[in-house]
C-alpha cells in the first residue's frame, strides 16, 4: 500500500490575521510549519511528502529545507487548485491507485493512531475516507429570511485532515468540479459532488485547526513539550 502525503500551505490565512502566511506563526520555539512537518517525520508515509507553497515564499521553503524526505513545490490561488498541482505533480511520479493524502498544515497535533485508523478502513474497504469529530453543540441554521431552525446533531460531523483518497480518484473529482464551477473547501467535498462514497473515521478532539488568534492558545497547549513527548 503506496501511500503519498501532500500539504497544502500557498495560502496566506486571512482569517488568522498575523500579517504573515499562517504556516510561519509561532507556537513555542518553532513555527506552525515545523510542528507539522515534524509531526509527520513520526508517521510512516511510504511514499512522496509534498509541501506546496507560494511561489515567493522563500521563508517557507528555508523552514522546509531541513525535513530532507520533503519536496517543496508551487501550489495554486485556491486550496482546491493547490492540491491538484501537487496531484498533477504525483501522476508523473506515481501510480493512479495509489493513495494520497491530504493534511492540512496548520493542523499540527495530529496523532499517528488517527492516521493509522483511516488508513486501515481505506484498505480494508478500498473507499477513500477522512477524519472527522462528531459535534455536540446544538447546531442552528438561520435561512436568508432570517428564520432559525434547529438541526440534527446526531447526523453532523465536523471534517478533520488528513483526507485520503486514491490518486486518480481525487485528481478526476477536483478536475470536473473545476469544470463545473463547484465551490470546494476541502477534498471531500469534491467526491461528494461525484456522488461517490467516502468513509468517515473519527479523529482527536486535539487534531484541531488553527484559524483564528482564538485558537492558538489550544494549539499551544496541545504543543507542550510535556504532552509532545
Amino acid at each position: 500500500m503506496t501511500v503519498h502525503l501532500i500539504l497544502p500551505a500557498a495560502g496566506v490565512g486571512q482569517r488568522f490575521g498575523a500579517g504573515i502566511p499562517k504556516q510561519q506563526v509561532r507556537i513555542h520555539d518553532k513555527t506552525l510549519l515545523e510542528w507539522t512537518l515534524s509531526a509527520w517525520q513520526a508517521i510512516p508515509v511510504s511514499g512522496h511528502k509534498l509541501l506546496a507553497i507560494a511561489a515567493d515564499d522563500s521563508v517557507s521553503r528555508a523552514l522546509a529545507a531541513p525535513f530532507g524526505d520533503v519536496e517543496v513545490i508551487i501550489g495554486g490561488r485556491e486550496r482546491a487548485d493547490t492540491v491538484l498541482a501537487a496531484l498533477h505533480h504525483l501522476s508523473r511520479l506515481a501510480d493512479p491507485e495509489d493513495w494520497v493524502m491530504v493534511h492540512d498544515i496548520a493542523r499540527p497535533c495530529l496523532l499517528q493512531e488517527d492516521v493509522e485508523r483511516l488508513l486501515q478502513r481505506c484498505q480494508e474497504t478500498e473507499v477513500g475516507g477522512i477524519l472527522a469529530r462528531p459535534l455536540t453543540d446544538t447546531i442552528k441554521q438561520l435561512d436568508s429570511q432570517g428564520r432559525v431552525s434547529t438541526l440534527d446533531r446526531t447526523t453532523l460531523w465536523a471534517a478533520q485532515t488528513p483526507q485520503c483518497f486514491r490518486l486518480a480518484e481525487l485528481m478526476s473529482a477536483l478536475q470536473q468540479a473545476a469544470a463545473l464551477g463547484l465551490a470546494i473547501t476541502d477534498e471531500a467535498s469534491a467526491i461528494e459532488a461525484m456522488g461517490w462514497p467516502l468513509n468517515m473515521v473519527s479523529g482527536s478532539e486535539r487534531n484541531i485547526k488553527l484559524t483564528h488568534p482564538a485558537d492558538a492558545a489550544l494549539v499551544e497547549y496541545f504543543l507542550k513539550p510535556d504532552l509532545t513527548t
